[in-house]
């Protein structure tokens, strides 16, 4: 079944920038030349400055070439609940490539494109996001962690854009995890950690309370580098319904992997944001 949302009115850019004021986004398109479901270690990446007013994204590349010239999104219902998908062009030297995706819950959009002259391959699209003290917000494509406590509080709810508490947009280690751990994978083109922002998720008693923990970082997911450790006990300077002051991480390097280590058992994560 599927129920529509909206469709895009196909503006130009110009037209569209003159007319109102609109806000402004930072996305990063990224596509290979296979179609196989699977982004290539040599794929082409792109930025693009966006406009977003109500369910229409339009603008130019960070170059000025290309033409980011009609985005609408619908939602459709499947056996695995209610996603969102996406239809958008972009035009360089008066040629049209095709794009057609869909959501995932980390703020990206993957799929297929289609080029005037029969080649395809696979896309990406993820929204960075201004902060307004810590930089850009870059949202990573994956979280993994050492345990949960049941499969209603896995990793991913870290990065939800949900705050809670006691809640199931919460990830909770298990209770007999001695050492926990919450690790970040940002694909093969990496971000440049310069600080982050955390939420506790439960704020009912002193159980499941982050109190110091160390960030590592891995290109590999293998062998870590140790870039900062928190030495305060922090279980009482985290919220739940809010982000903490920024932490600054002393990082010169792009990641993959950015690891999260915590010295006490059983702990509770609302949010966790990242910023280059």
């Amino acid at each position: 079944m599927k129920k529509s949302i909206g469709s895009a009115i196909l503006l130009s850019f110009s037209a569209l920038c003159s007319s109102q004021q609109v806000e402004e986004h930072e996305f990063i398109l990224t596509q290979d030349t296979v179609l196989d479901g699977v982004l290539a270690e040599s794929s082409n990446q792109s930025k693009f400055l966006l406009f977003n007013q109500a369910d229409m994204l339009i603008g130019k590349s960070d170059s000025g070439e290309n033409l980011f010239s009609g985005h609408f999104l619908y939602s459709q219902e499947s056996g695995n609940g209610i996603f969102n998908r996406i239809q958008f062009t972009v035009s360089e030297s008066n040629f049209l490539t095709y794009y057609v995706g869909i959501s995932e819950n980390n703020g990206r959009y993957v799929g297929t494109w289609y080029g005037h002259d029969g080649s395809k391959g696979d896309f990406e699209l993820s929204e960075t996001i201004q902060g307004s003290e810590t930089g850009l917000k870059v949202v990573p494509q994956q979280m993994t962690s050492s345990s949960v406590y049941n499969n209603n509080y896995g990793p991913e709810k870290a990065i939800d854009g949900i705050f809670g508490n006691n809640t199931q947009n919460v990830w909770f280690s298990s209770k007999t995890d001695a050492s926990p751990w919450l690790t970040a994978d940002f694909g093969q083109n990496g971000m440049l950690l310069k600080s982050y922002k955390m939420a506790k998720g439960y704020c009912i008693s002193d159980n499941w309370r982050p109190t110091t923990w160390k960030v590592l970082a891995s290109q590999d997911g293998t062998n870590w580098d140790l870039l900062s450790t928190v030495t305060e006990n922090q279980k009482d300077n985290l919220t739940c319904d809010a982000f903490s002051t920024p932490f600054s991480v002393n990082n010169n390097t792009k990641y993959r992997f950015y690891k999260f280590s915590f010295d006490n058992p059983q702990v509770g994560i609302a949010e966790i944001e990242f910023n280059e």
